[in-house]
């Protein structure tokens, strides 16, 4: 259950380090 909400996290700091790359 951790790792799942592990990769959940990871996940969301891809999409926010997309963002702030695209800004």
């Amino acid at each position: 259950m951790k790792a799942r909400t592990g990769l959940k996290e990871l996940r969301i700091l891809k999409n926010v380090r997309i963002l702030v790359l695209r800004n």
